[in-house]
């Protein structure tokens, strides 16, 4: 299974994306898992998705203390620039949200 896979995981239970194959799913003794949802899959998406909106709530309205880009070099958000919904969702999008939490100012 791709670490892309995983959303998260403890130590008896392991939280995967719908995408992931039937192949990857095993419990320990080798059995194939049966194809039924886990109590709680729909709660921890949910639950994901809230705290991803806390976090854009989080940044808007603030300056971001460093230029942001994403992996082709094009600018996302410039060096004191106030977040947007709008730049938080392309900055989310590009898998950089983490590194504009750490580099916003009030």
């Amino acid at each position: 299974m791709p670490a892309s896979g995983i959303i998260t995981y403890g130590k008896d239970v392991l939280i995967a994306a719908d995408d992931v194959g039937e192949s990857c799913l095993e419990h320990k003794d080798g059995n194939k898992a049966p194809n039924e949802p886990v109590a709680g899959a729909s709660t921890a998406s949910s639950a994901s998705n809230l705290f991803e909106q806390k976090k854009i709530q989080f940044l808007l309205g603030k300056k971001a203390s460093k230029r942001i880009v994403d992996s082709e070099g094009n600018i996302l958000i410039d060096k004191g620039q106030l977040v947007t919904e709008e730049v938080a969702r392309k900055v989310k999008d590009c898998g950089k949200l983490v590194e504009l939490i750490m580099n916003v100012s009030s």
